[in-house]
C-alpha cells in the first residue's frame, strides 16, 4: 500500500497514509529510475559526414572573361587615410585591438544616424542629418590605401609637383575671383581617374558591365563612365585630352590592368 501511494505521489497526486520519511525516499528512488528508463531518448542516427565545401572559383562570362560585373562601393574605406602613418612602418593591417576600436566607433556612428535632427552640439550648421551620408558597414582592413610602396607611404614630390602644389595653395588660400578658379570637383565636373576611386561623403559607388572586347565603369560621383577597350588597340593622339583620359585594358590572369594616358 506503502509504495502504491508514492507512485501516486510520483504521478502528482495528494500524499496520504505516510508513516516515514524513510519510506518516501525509498519509494521515490525505486519509482525515479523506471521513470528515467521511460523516457530515455532513442539513440540519435549517425550524423552523416558533410562534404568538404568546394573551393571557390571566380565567375566568367559567357566570352570567358572573368566575371567583374555588379555594383560594388568603396564605402567600407571611409576613414582609412591615404598614407600610413609613419610609426605604423609597414604594417598593412590593424590591429584586433584596432578593428574592436573601430567596430565601436561604427557602432556608435549608426546610432547617432538614427537620430531625427542633427545634435546641439554638432560642429557642422549647414551640413544635412548624418544618415544622409554614407557610412563604412564593417571595419576596414588596412592601415592606409597606399599599399605600394610597402611603407604605404607617397613617395617625394618632384621639383614640377612641388611647384604646382605651391600654386594650388595660394589660389585655395584667396577668395575665388568666378567659377573658374574652383576645382572640377566643387564644379561638379569630375573626380578625375584617381579621385573616382576613393571614398568621399557619398556616392561611392561603382558599376562595372562587361561586354566582349569591352569594361564599361560607372562611377556614380561624379557619372562618368569609362569605356576601356581590351582589344590592344592604341592609344589616340596626345593632342586630345580628356578628364578621365584614354584607357587601355587587358587580363593579368584574373586581374583587370588599366592602362590610362591622355
Amino acid at each position: 500500500m506503502r509504495n502504491r501511494f508514492f507512485v501516486s505521489f510520483i504521478d502528482g497526486c495528494a500524499l496520504s497514509g505516510l508513516h516515514s520519511l524513510r519510506s518516501l525516499g525509498i519509494a521515490i528512488l525505486a519509482v525515479v529510475p523506471v521513470a528515467i528508463l521511460g523516457l530515455a531518448p532513442k539513440a540519435a542516427p549517425k550524423a552523416t559526414p558533410k562534404a568538404a565545401p568546394k573551393a571557390w572559383t571566380a565567375p566568367k562570362t559567357p566570352w570567358g572573361d572573368p566575371d567583374l560585373q555588379g555594383t560594388w562601393t568603396s564605402d567600407d574605406y571611409i576613414g582609412v587615410p591615404m598614407q600610413r602613418p609613419a610609426n605604423l612602418g609597414t604594417r598593412q593591417a590593424p590591429t584586433d585591438e584596432e578593428i574592436a576600436q573601430r567596430q565601436a566607433q561604427l557602432e556608435r556612428q549608426a546610432e547617432n544616424d538614427s537620430q531625427e535632427f542633427v545634435a546641439e552640439n554638432a560642429k557642422a550648421v549647414v551640413n544635412p542629418p548624418g544618415h544622409w551620408g554614407e557610412r563604412a558597414r564593417r571595419p576596414p582592413r588596412q592601415t592606409s590605401l597606399i599599399v605600394d610602396p610597402p611603407d604605404g607611404r607617397t613617395p617625394a614630390l618632384t621639383a614640377e609637383a612641388q611647384q604646382r602644389q605651391a600654386e594650388l595653395q595660394k589660389i585655395r588660400q584667396g577668395s575665388p575671383g568666378g567659377p573658374e578658379d574652383r576645382s572640377l570637383y566643387d564644379r561638379c565636373i569630375t573626380r578625375g581617374v584617381t579621385g573616382s576611386i576613393f571614398p568621399v561623403i557619398y556616392g561611392n559607388g561603382t558599376q562595372i558591365v562587361q561586354s566582349p572586347g569591352f569594361v564599361t565603369i560607372l562611377t556614380e560621383m561624379i557619372h562618368e563612365a569609362r569605356i576601356v577597350p581590351l582589344d590592344g588597340r592604341a592609344h589616340v593622339s596626345k593632342d586630345i585630352r580628356t578628364y578621365m583620359g584614354d584607357p587601355r585594358g587587358h587580363w593579368e590572369g584574373k586581374t583587370l590592368v588599366v592602362e590610362t594616358t591622355n
